[in-house]
């Protein structure tokens, strides 16, 4: 299952350095630690059932009882101007996933057997659900 939630996480990012999601089905702290070595640069906060998980690389994991919002402008008082941040790099990867999606092999039955059920209402996979118009008629495709 750990698998499953480190594909489907969406990250938002914040200016000062700080990628953050909320995690709406099972969590372990490996998801974190994971997250914090592929990101070394960031803060890695994740929220789960109103408790949020801290980690950047190479440091210990911190746990507070506060929502994400609450811990993500206590981070953010503390944490320079200074971060070198840019939008263009969160962007390479939109131009990455638009460069990879062939209309003509468009296979939304294929897609939607892939999306576990509990995740298809939630709204965190709004770029790959955005990509897809279910409301065509055979005759128009």
């Amino acid at each position: 299952m750990m698998h499953h939630m480190i594909a489907y996480t969406r990250f938002e990012y914040s200016k000062k350095g700080i990628l953050y999601a909320k995690i709406p089905d099972e969590f372990s702290p490996s998801i974190i630690t994971h997250f914090s070595a592929k990101f070394p640069l960031f803060y890695i906060m994740l929220e789960y059932k109103g408790k949020t998980y801290v980690q950047k690389n190479n440091e210990n994991l911190k746990i507070f009882n506060d929502k994400i919002e609450k811990v993500l402008k206590n981070y953010e008082s503390f944490l320079p101007d200074s971060f070198d941040f840019s939008k263009d790099s969160i962007n390479d990867w939109d131009i990455f996933y638009d460069s990879q999606y062939i209309k003509q092999r468009k296979n939304t039955k294929l897609f939607h057997h892939f999306i576990p059920k509990k995740l298809k209402h939630l709204g965190i996979l709004t770029k790959e659900f955005s990509s897809i118009d279910g409301n065509k008629k055979l005759t128009e495709i």
